[in-house]
């Protein structure tokens, strides 16, 4: 909640005198009137904005905002319905949004191709949370990295992954379709990227550090540089399961504000758990449900294993060690065991901290300056944090 300051009660001018007062004032010191605040810059033109399995409208300026923009869209990736017999969640082609942070200079140097970060949100959050709660353009700034932010919907309780079948909603979910076979592509294709796996960064903070560790493993031709923000790294854990089970159960399936339906689902419309997603129906059955065999290939502690991150120069893990990331600190040690078993030695800063987004923030700073080459000597400005050998 927000509370507006008070100041004491005062004799105020009249608008005009107090103008004309202001402007004498700042004439005497030598000073110039500010002047009105500069209207905000039009947005580039997408050029393929129907493109790749996507049908977008044109970009939007995030009021209030440095180069922010969003683009809302619609894809039949999401939502795939299962079975055209049976009655499902409507609309079928639910409008999302992606936010787009462009470099300063990007609409007056028309000819410079470029990197492009793909950031991800975490459990039961939104494709704005990087900007509204994660300062994503203050970061950036700090860090030198005038380049392209891809901050993409990834759903409540998505998982970032292609969902094997059908929810008692009719639905399977394709977030892995959208993100990598059609969004990658479709921004290629309208911004002015290097188009490069040199040029293309992936991370991500909680789900979104798992997403962004399954994406890398899965995809090491798309991306050069990886990392995972207090990252889900070992799907099997009981701790793990449990924390997915209770995400896709209790979480609505909208891929919208935290909370919200779709359509004229509520939290008072009768029967409402059909619209939310069993946990047997993500990657197929896990060790409680049955058989795992489905499993390796979505879990970053067995790509790493299966050597899916050697071709990585710039791979990093952040975790803290108290409450909230303690059993996360855990898996993240187990990769980087697996990691560096298979000759892969990743950059992995741990301390004392928690789930929360102040670490967050400090994470993606480091991960910035590592990528561009500066490797900062010490993990993060988080206080204590160390680099494991």
């Amino acid at each position: 909640m927000r509370t507006r300051s008070t100041v004491p009660s005062r004799r105020v001018l009249p608008r005009r005198l107090a103008t004309a007062a202001a402007a004498v004032a700042l004439a005497a010191a030598g000073l110039a009137w500010p002047s009105p605040a500069a209207a905000a810059p039009t947005p580039p033109t997408l050029p393929a904005p129907v493109s790749h399995g996507i049908t977008a409208g044109q970009l939007v300026p995030v009021a209030g905002s440095a180069p922010l923009y969003d683009v809302t869209l619609t894809t039949d990736a999401i939502y795939k319905r299962v079975d055209p017999a049976q009655p499902t969640v409507t609309p079928l082609r639910p409008s999302i949004k992606v936010r787009i942070l462009l470099p300063t200079n990007y609409q007056t140097n028309p000819a410079t191709p470029y990197k492009t970060l793909y950031l991800l949100h975490g459990g039961n959050g939104d494709f704005d949370d990087w900007s509204t709660q994660g300062d994503i353009a203050s970061i950036t700034a700090a860090a030198g990295f005038n380049q392209i932010v891809v901050m993409p919907e990834g759903g409540n309780a998505g998982w970032y992954s292609n969902w094997v079948t059908g929810t008692n909603g009719n639905i399977a979910p394709q977030w892995e379709t959208f993100h990598m076979q059609q969004l990658v592509p479709w921004i290629d294709a309208n911004f002015n990227t290097t188009g490069t796996k040199a040029g293309r960064y992936i991370a991500g903070l909680s789900m979104g550090g798992y997403g962004a560790l399954r994406y890398a493993g899965r995809y090491n031709n798309l991306f050069s540089a990886a990392a995972g923000f207090s990252p889900g790294t070992n799907i099997e854990m009981p701790w793990a399961q449990s924390l997915i089970h209770g995400s896709v159960v209790q979480v609505p399936l909208a891929p919208t504000a935290p909370g919200a339906f779709i359509g004229p689902y509520s939290a008072s419309t009768p029967n409402l758990a059909q619209y939310q997603y069993p946990l047997g129906w993500l990657w197929g059955p896990h060790q409680v449900f049955g058989p795992t065999e489905q499993w390796d290939a979505q879990n970053p502690v067995k790509l790493a294993t299966a050597e899916k991150y050697n071709p990585y120069t710039k791979l990093a893990l952040y975790s803290g060690t108290d409450q909230g990331d303690g059993a996360i600190h855990g898996s993240v040690v187990d990769m980087h065991n697996n990691l560096k078993a298979k000759g892969v030695y990743p950059r992995v800063c741990t301390g004392s901290g928690d789930h929360t987004w102040p670490f967050w923030k400090n994470d993606l700073a480091d991960f910035l300056r590592y990528v561009q080459g500066q490797t900062p000597a010490t993990c993060t400005t988080n206080p204590g944090w160390t680099l494991k050998p």
